[in-house]
């Protein structure tokens, strides 16, 4: 198809100006194919050049933030989907020990003597104590807590932090584990690591006992 000199030099000047061969197309209704036989040779100016990098940056821009939207929108379904699987779930008689079975299973110390259970997220404490005071009749006198620390924690925080997340007086908390760190690399909100004993021999054996049913056969 033959163009006419006019629009020839329409897509110069747009290219000059730092328009991209998409932009031309859409403005003079040229093929890209066409454009880049055209302005394959044509010099950009230094602000057709400034416009260009701009817009090459703009698009990265929007690219990044539709994948960001994208993820956050199928995070959400995920989310959704877990939410209603587990809200769907009627609990019944002993799931509490179940669970305190299955939390001791992955992070319990397998001793007979008592219970060893450690995590350093909160909220994996305050699961764990809520299942574990819930499927059993517990003497609260018969925890210890033990902190592991890095040298960068402030002792008293912490202490006050976990005493919050576990509801077991200080009294009852025993002399500070200090872990070997350079305090160059700091773990933003990082609380260290605490560990839980309850010292009760026939509890203990029940959580193993518990394990050994839920394991059956798999």
């Amino acid at each position: 198809m033959a163009y006419s000199v006019f629009i020839k030099r329409k897509a110069v000047y747009f290219r000059h100006k730092g328009y991209s061969i998409i932009e031309i197309e859409r403005l003079t209704s040229v093929s890209k194919s066409t454009l880049s036989g055209w302005l394959r040779d044509i010099k950009i100016s230094k602000q057709g050049k400034s416009r260009l990098n701009q817009r090459i940056i703009r698009g990265r821009e929007r690219g990044i933030h539709q994948i960001n939207a994208q993820y956050k929108k199928k995070l959400k379904y995920l989310r959704d989907e877990a939410y209603n699987r587990v809200k769907g779930v009627t609990p019944g008689r002993g799931y509490e020990l179940i669970y305190t079975g299955l939390l001791f299973w992955c992070e319990g110390e397998k001793i007979t003597t008592g219970v060893r259970f450690a995590n350093s997220d909160p909220r994996m404490i305050v699961f764990f104590l809520k299942m574990f005071r819930q499927a059993f009749q517990l003497d609260e006198k018969k925890f210890r807590v033990l902190l592991h620390l890095h040298q960068y924690h402030n002792d008293s925080d912490e202490l006050l932090f976990w005493q919050k997340i576990t509801n077991i007086p200080k009294e009852q908390f025993l002399k500070i584990y200090r872990k070997d760190n350079s305090g160059k690399s700091k773990k933003y909100g990082y609380h260290g690591c605490v560990s839980l004993r309850y010292h009760d021999a026939q509890i203990a054996k029940i959580l193993l006992f518990a394990i050994n049913s839920l394991t059956e056969g798999a």
